[in-house]
C-alpha cells in the first residue's frame, strides 16, 4: 500500500468519526470500535518498523504509539504547531511532517 492509499485511509477514519462523535478524543473516550481500528491501521502502516513502508522517520527517533495518539486527538484542536511540538518535544517540522504523512489537516 502507497503512502497516498494510507493517508485517504486514515483520512476516512478520522472524518468519520468526527462525524459520528465531533472529535477522535471523544471517540476513544467512547470506546468507539472505529477508533480501535484507526489505531491498528496506524499501528500497522504507520509505525512499525518491520514493515515494507517507506514510511521511515528519517535521522530523529521514531513516533510512539503514545505520540501518534497525541497528534491525531489533538492536530486539529491546537493553536498551533509550535504549540505541539513542544508538548511533544519534537521539532516543528518533524510534526507537520508527521502530521502530513498521517493525511491530518487542520483545515477540514
Amino acid at each position: 500500500m502507497d503512502r497516498a492509499t494510507k493517508s485517504e485511509i486514515l483520512f476516512r477514519y478520522v472524518t468519520d468519526l468526527e462525524d459520528v462523535h465531533g472529535s477522535v478524543t471523544i471517540a476513544e473516550e467512547n470506546g468507539d470500535k472505529l477508533y480501535k481500528e484507526m489505531r491498528e491501521f496506524v499501528k500497522r502502516h504507520f509505525n512499525d518498523l518491520d514493515s515494507e513502508s517507506p514510511l521511515m522517520w528519517g535521522k530523529g527517533s521514531r513516533w510512539t504509539e503514545e505520540e501518534v495518539d497525541y497528534l491525531v486527538k489533538n492536530f486539529r484542536a491546537a493553536r498551533s504547531v509550535e504549540d505541539l511540538a513542544k508538548t511533544l518535544g519534537r521539532p516543528e517540522g518533524s510534526v507537520r511532517g508527521k502530521a502530513y504523512s498521517m493525511g491530518l489537516s487542520r483545515y477540514n
